[in-house]
């Protein structure tokens, strides 16, 4: 096991990095900040089951509210990849990014391992940290509403993960104890949900709108 330390920290390790089979690279996050491990050579994850471990550090802050973390970087050559393993409940954005170059224009520049996370605010469909109208928009898009192929993500309105957009997603969206809700700011309190009384009604003449407006623009 790899890790920089019980506290956002980082390590530097001059020459190459080969992780054994079964190695762990333990990477803790807090708020905007993580764990970083600097290669200054080729990183080796060739092996089986070489692990990236995320783990959300308490320091006073509710939660990861969400962001690019870079976890990694390496000067050398790339080989392999890991397994991700999350202990918090956050929604990953895509897979791990490897050799992300924030300077292609140097190519002295290290290259990155970065990982997207974002707090999991029920009915957040678009990850802005408050569940709005906003949201509603996304999901009764004519892109994304009706999508019954099991190909639908989060970020379309699919908040139950069945692959689908449907009402039940929208009974999420506009539950009383959904709708509305923020993240707090990093360093303040709890969420403060502001419930509306009928919220799913309202929602679903919004959507019933929205639809109307599909039908408009078809004919």
């Amino acid at each position: 096991m790899l890790a920089p330390g019980d506290s956002i920290g980082a390590v530097t390790i001059e020459g190459d990095l080969v992780m054994a089979d079964g190695s762990a690279l333990v990477s803790e996050i807090s708020g905007s900040a993580s764990d970083l491990v600097d290669v200054v050579g080729d990183l080796d994850l060739s092996a089986a089951s070489d692990t990236l471990e995320l783990t959300w550090l308490a320091d006073g802050i509710d939660s990861p509210f969400g962001g690019t973390y870079r976890l990694a970087s390496y000067t050398g050559m790339l080989d392999g990849t890991f397994t991700l393993d999350c202990d918090f409940d956050a929604y990953i954005i895509g897979d791990i990014q490897y050799g992300v170059d924030d300077d292609p224009a140097d190519p002295d520049n290290p290259l990155g391992i970065d990982v997207e996370l974002h707090d999991l605010l029920p009915g957040d469909v678009n990850l802005d940290g408050q569940v709005s109208i906003a949201d509603l928009a996304i999901m009764g898009s004519a892109a994304n509403w009706g999508t019954s192929d099991g190909s639908a993500t989060w970020s379309t309105g699919d908040l139950n993960f069945d692959g689908n957009v449907s009402i039940a997603d929208l009974a999420i969206l506009g539950s009383s104890a959904n709708w509305g809700n923020s993240l707090p700011s990093p360093g303040l309190g709890a969420p403060a949900p502001v419930p509306e009384p009928g919220t799913i009604v309202l929602l679903l003449i919004g959507l019933v709108g929205l639809l109307g407006v599909r039908r408009l623009r078809k004919r």
